[in-house]
């Protein structure tokens, strides 16, 4: 079978911004504007939903880090990104240990209005209508791997039913006729079930950890299998 060749530095640190994606102001409009469901209707006052944040060294054929819906501290007012406040400092803490830094990454989501009590699985129709946004940010950024952190965000590549627990760790080559592109895909736990096992230093913020080495590995090789 073929193989997807990507230009990857050997130091995450050494500069690429001759490679970076050019960022699509349309597309962060697009979302911030967006009213597919009626989950755009039941953001606070002063809520925003959360487009796709590129890093600033983040190159096309990089790594993506997709999570599940935005949380209170990710819409307030004059924030608009995902993963902050004290998940956001886990989520930081876990990439760290893993050799990354969100400066490399291209972090998402595949819901991006905050759903009220978090109970995204209240709002199927919100799910599908976000894809069309989870298309476009995957289409336009390009990564080559993308780490699909929780079970919402996991799938429409691994299958609804697939555990978390069982599944984690897993690669998934997906062909261009794929909504979602030709890519690798890398099934994770969540940072919250991290929070909610103890943090960096549990099993399950071990097997985050582990989980982003290995896409790590796989982007430094300069080669997506395919």
């Amino acid at each position: 079978m073929a193989l997807l060749q990507y230009a990857a530095p050997r130091n995450l640190g050494e500069s690429r911004r001759a490679e970076q994606v050019n960022y699509d102001l349309d597309l962060f409009n697009g979302v911030h504007q967006c009213q597919l469901c009626p989950l755009s209707e039941l953001r606070l006052k002063g809520q925003i939903s959360v487009p796709a944040q590129p890093g600033e060294m983040y190159q096309a054929g990089g790594i993506a880090i997709m999570l599940e819906a935005p949380r209170d501290d990710d819409v307030a007012p004059g924030v608009g990104t995902p993963v902050n406040g004290r998940t956001g400092k886990l989520f930081n803490e876990l990439l760290k240990r893993a050799g990354l830094h969100r400066s490399d990454l291209l972090v998402m989501l595949r819901v991006r209005c905050a759903p009220p009590r978090g109970r995204i699985k209240d709002h199927e129709d919100a799910i599908a209508n976000c894809d069309v946004w989870t298309q476009r940010e995957l289409a336009h950024y390009d990564p080559g791997i993308v780490v699909l952190m929780g079970g919402m965000a996991m799938a429409p590549i691994f299958g609804a039913t697939a555990g978390v627990a069982r599944t984690r760790g897993t690669f998934a080559s997906k062909a261009a006729k794929h909504e979602w592109g030709a890519r690798q895909y890398l099934a994770a736990f969540h940072p919250m079930a991290a929070s909610f096992a103890g943090g960096a230093d549990s099993d399950v913020g071990q097997s985050i950890i582990d989980d982003l080495r290995e896409a790590r590995s796989m982007w430094l090789q300069g080669v997506t299998p395919f």
